[in-house]
């Protein structure tokens, strides 16, 4: 992450140190707060890692106030090579409480190959690299386009341990020559786990052939973590936490996995 959203990180660290603690003196007992204090480079880790940090720090922060839906934001990264749009908001969960919505649309274009990009989205052992999570594996083969998959995230302590568990369909335009793969949270196809679970996700990646070996990938999405923590945390992770598994798909297609 760039110095101008690690400037929306400090900031919004010190508006919540303020508000969990006030202006004044503060004491402190034995135990430390925050054992780590440096800054993670996107470009050296996995997706999740890149924000890990940022996730650690919100969860032992008071929450942020509440705040209006964003308007969409577009970034272009990698020297224009990756466009980013993407908003934050919140929304009312299944039990009327208010849960953080992120809403992204990204795209890029690389020589990795279409039929080689289909292969790399088709192989759920890639879907924990590009997502960075700890496991994904196929639960059940519902047709020949159609699979349930699990996912284990990869959540650092002290946030609840969380998974998810989708429904992936599998389309193909031949005479348009591109190729779809949606999938959509179905949290009661596979049994409890006894951890916190999506219940709203929602994510395509579409891979369009452009001839001469040239791709171009396009993602676009949204969702809720089941698990609170303020919104200014979230934005902070924006374009990174959008562009990095297309990144990443791309490279694996190239090296043929």
């Amino acid at each position: 992450m760039g110095e101008e959203k690690w400037a929306e990180v400090s900031a919004g660290v010190l508006e919540s140190l303020r508000g969990e603690f006030g202006d004044g003196p503060q004491t402190m007992s034995d135990r430390a707060w925050l054992g780590v204090s440096r800054k993670l480079r996107a470009d050296k880790m996995n997706p999740s890692e890149s924000i890990r940090l940022v996730f650690t720090l919100a969860a032992t922060l008071s929450t942020a106030a509440l705040a209006q839906a964003d308007a969409w934001k577009k970034e272009m990264t990698d020297d224009g090579k990756v466009s980013v749009e993407y908003r934050v908001s919140r929304i009312k969960d299944t039990a009327g409480a208010e849960a953080p919505l992120i809403e992204f649309k990204a795209s890029m274009t690389d020589s990795a190959g279409f039929e080689k990009c289909i292969s790399t989205l088709m192989n759920v052992s890639n879907h924990k690299t590009f997502n960075g999570d700890e496991a994904s594996e196929t639960v059940r083969k519902v047709s020949e386009t159609e699979w349930i998959l699990y996912y284990n995230l990869k959540i650092p302590w002290p946030l609840p341990k969380t998974d998810c568990v989708v429904r992936m369909n599998f389309s193909r335009d031949t005479v348009n020559r591109s190729a779809e793969f949606s999938l959509v949270a179905a949290p009661d196809q596979a049994p409890p786990t006894g951890k916190r679970r999506f219940r709203v996700h929602q994510v395509s990646y579409t891979c369009k052939d452009l001839g001469n070996g040239k791709v171009e990938l396009i993602t676009a999405g949204k969702s809720s973590p089941p698990f609170k923590f303020p919104l200014w945390m979230i934005r902070a992770s924006l374009p990174d936490a959008a562009s990095d598994p297309l990144r990443i798909i791309m490279k694996l297609a190239k090296a043929g996995e």
